[in-house]
């Protein structure tokens, strides 16, 4: 019985090499290298294969994956050699083949724009022999922190949110978090801060970073999302699909640090690159783009957000129960207020206490595709808001205040130095101070410093659900005072 199994299986190869009309003579081998053109390494091209090779071999009896899903899943097991004879690849198309994959992945980003490849005579690739930029040992603790980043950027969406406002959150917490780094010349430059995985790793990225960070994460939510490369402007950013239209988003300029001397200010962030249209995104709301080009000719002829309401908002929007909540400031004054807005465009104040703030110009040059240079200002009144424990946590001047959704009020810090920037940090508060930007991180204990000194106990009504089980009770107390 096993000679005739063994017989069978001979003589079913023999089939699908004859059946293919060539008999693989080994001699015939050649070998030759090549270089991808990667985005994750400072490319700008977009080159995209549109063809979907299939097993040959099979002939068409097997629900087989496309020579695309095969190398992608081979990648990700970091295999030393991927046999991809019976897709029949043209040599021609095999770069274009392996970039597409490797560019529309993220996630590749220990993978190597080097590569090794046999082919037959007939010019078909028999074998990619990939090289990796990291060793085993590398990868696998890299790919511990990208999931663990990708993770901590998942965290801040949830079920009460429309696509906009996920891409909206998302757009702000990779602002909040990222940084653009020092190049004073191209030796400064690092293949990390070109991919995903910089963003992740310790925060440092440049434009292709940021734009395949946030292509991954959107992708993963089940929001369209495209690579936009310029090669005109040496820049990508994003093409994100809503409700069936495609916009444009630059994360890279709405990144406050950008303007801050590389400083990553936490909490401030632009909104004049969210969700724009072509015809917005190549004037001067939209800082002048120009030269994009995605896979799939993407064309972003929507306008309905280019006048939107976080166009002026230089912090976080934080969304809750599906209403966005955001500093505005009062015309010219040295003042605001927490302002809620829902999903019908109604807005009200969440507090009529005024949120002192100050004023700051924040000014950038951007080069429109005649090469004129444009000046824009915008006014930053360094408020920033985190929202945490069922509360709003916002700078104001030289203190950090507390606003719950019922508008109570409380300070919980006095600064001698002003408050600039304010995040979490292992869903803990930090704060930064002006001029250092040292951060600070305040245990949950200091927030309610004013309620466990008071003998009047109603105040603890407005202690946080901390564990958030749903109810206010010792629980949370003790993990206060933890």
């Amino acid at each position: 019985m096993k000679k005739r199994q063994k017989l069978l299986a001979v003589l079913i190869a023999l089939l699908i090499v004859i059946s293919s009309g060539e008999l693989i003579i080994y001699a015939n081998i050649k070998t030759s290298t090549a270089k991808a053109i990667l985005l994750q390494e400072g490319e700008y091209n977009i080159q995209q294969s549109n063809i979907n090779y299939s097993n040959s071999a099979m002939f068409g009896l097997f629900d087989t994956p496309t020579v695309q899903e095969y190398i992608y899943e081979e990648l990700l097991n970091c295999s030393t050699s991927i046999n991809i004879y019976n897709y029949r690849v043209n040599t021609d198309d095999l770069i274009n083949v392996y970039s597409d994959i490797i560019n529309s992945n993220p996630d590749l980003f220990y993978v190597s724009s080097s590569i090794t490849y046999t082919y037959t005579t007939t010019g078909y690739v028999y074998e990619i022999r990939p090289h990796y930029s990291m060793n085993s040992s590398e990868i696998i603790e890299a790919k511990v922190i990208f999931e663990n980043g990708v993770q901590r950027a998942l965290s801040v969406v949830d079920n009460s949110m429309n696509d906009v406002q996920k891409a909206l959150v998302i757009h702000d917490y990779i602002c909040d978090i990222a940084t653009y780094p020092v190049l004073n010349s191209s030796a400064d430059d690092k293949d990390i801060y070109h991919s995903a995985y910089g963003l992740f790793y310790d925060g440092n990225v440049v434009c292709a970073g940021y734009a395949l960070a946030y292509s991954y994460i959107l992708n993963f939510l089940g929001i369209p999302c495209e690579y936009v490369a310029s090669n005109a402007m040496n820049h990508a950013w994003n093409a994100v699909q809503i409700d069936g239209k495609w916009y444009n988003v630059d994360l890279t300029w709405d990144d406050m640090s950008l303007y801050n001397n590389s400083m990553n200010l936490r909490g401030g962030m632009f909104h004049n690159c969210f969700l724009k249209s072509d015809e917005a995104f190549g004037g001067e709301i939209g800082r002048y783009h120009f030269g994009g080009t995605t896979y799939d000719n993407c064309v972003m002829s929507d306008t309905s957000y280019d006048n939107y309401f976080w166009n002026n908002l230089t912090s976080n929007i934080c969304v809750v129960d599906g209403d966005y909540y955001y500093f505005e400031q009062d015309g010219t004054a040295f003042r605001g207020y927490l302002k809620k807005r829902d999903l019908n465009g109604s807005v009200s104040t969440v507090s009529d206490t005024a949120i002192s703030c100050i004023k700051m110009n924040v000014t950038g040059t951007n080069v429109d595709e005649n090469g004129v240079s444009h000046t824009h200002t915008m006014v930053d009144p360094f408020v920033r808001v985190v929202y945490l424990d069922n509360r709003f946590y916002l700078t104001s001047v030289r203190q950090i205040i507390s606003i719950d959704i019922s508008g109570n009020r409380h300070t919980i810090l006095n600064e001698d130095n002003y408050c600039f920037g304010l995040g979490t940090t292992d869903n803990e508060l930090v704060y930064q101070e002006y001029s250092t930007f040292d951060s600070y991180q305040l245990d949950k204990i200091q927030y309610f410093n004013e309620y466990l000194s008071t003998d009047d106990f109603s105040v603890y009504n407005n202690y946080p659900d901390i564990n958030n089980d749903g109810s206010i009770n010792a629980k949370d107390y003790a993990m206060i005072i933890k």
